[in-house]
């Protein structure tokens, strides 16, 4: 049988916990279910995210409604700045987050230690700063922060030619700028699709839809270009969220 999971439920707007499993029972799947007792909103957001991380993806009206968010003017607000700060060892610590901690492990990405964040596609490895040079920036914790930076370069990650095959981005070519653009607005949506679907929803003011218009400017056709990150974004965040329930799965199996 399935080993139990904790979820929570909400009845008359309090979140309340439960442990649930999962098992086969005469040729039907049936769920066993248990309360535990009121959850904190510390715990709700945990157990939230874990529920999430079990889905394997977000819903297509889920990433239709933050692509639209990222591209209203009215959202823009903070000019993009970099999260991260190389001229002096801030030591603001960067609080382990079990949720993205899950995704980060369950991807086996190959991460170096960098003086900035990158993808590099042609060795199929991400850069990163170490934690101690991120700190707060408009609003976002520094947690959130730099999860959002490997989550949005795992989204580049999920564009080599052994996962999704995304167009590579080659300054060599015609039309260098306009792949460019294109890759960044869909990595920055899938950074932002994922943080919202575990529950994070971005604290900065502005910050990440102002970075999303900067590329969204560069499009020669708006609405092909949203089009497209909407397809492309659904494809990564899910990709990337089905590693997790891929390993979540091969733990919690059902007895035939």
């Amino acid at each position: 049988m399935g080993d139990f999971y904790q979820v929570i439920k909400t009845i008359k707007g309090r979140p309340y916990r439960y442990k649930q499993r999962t098992f086969r029972a005469g040729g039907k799947v049936c769920t066993e279910s248990h309360y535990l007792g009121p959850a904190s909103d510390a715990e709700a957001t945990r157990i939230r995210a874990e529920m999430a991380l079990r889905k394997g993806g977000p819903s297509r009206p889920a990433v239709r409604r933050a692509i639209a968010r990222l591209a209203d003017p009215a959202a823009a607000g903070t000019r993009w700045k970099k999260p991260w700060d190389n001229s002096s060892p801030r030591r603001q610590k960067v609080y382990r987050i079990e949720a993205f901690q899950r995704v980060i492990t369950t991807c086996r990405a190959v991460i170096n230690e960098a003086d900035a964040a990158y993808y590099d596609w042609r060795n199929d490895r991400l850069g990163l700063p170490p934690q101690a040079r991120f700190h707060r920036i408009d609003g976002g914790d520094a947690d959130r922060e730099f999860y959002h930076v490997v989550l949005h370069e795992l989204a580049h990650w999920t564009g080599h030619h052994t996962r999704l095959n995304r167009t590579v981005p080659r300054s060599s070519m015609t039309d260098y700028e306009t792949i460019y653009a294109q890759e960044e607005m869909i990595a920055e949506a899938t950074a932002v699709i994922i943080a919202e679907q575990l529950g994070f929803a971005s604290q900065t003011n502005g910050l990440h839809e102002h970075y999303f218009q900067h590329y969204l400017g560069e499009m020669p056709d708006r609405a092909a270009a949203l089009a497209k990150t909407e397809r492309e974004a659904h494809r990564a965040a899910c990709y990337i969220m089905g590693q997790v329930n891929t390993t979540l799965a091969s733990h919690d199996t059902v007895s035939p």
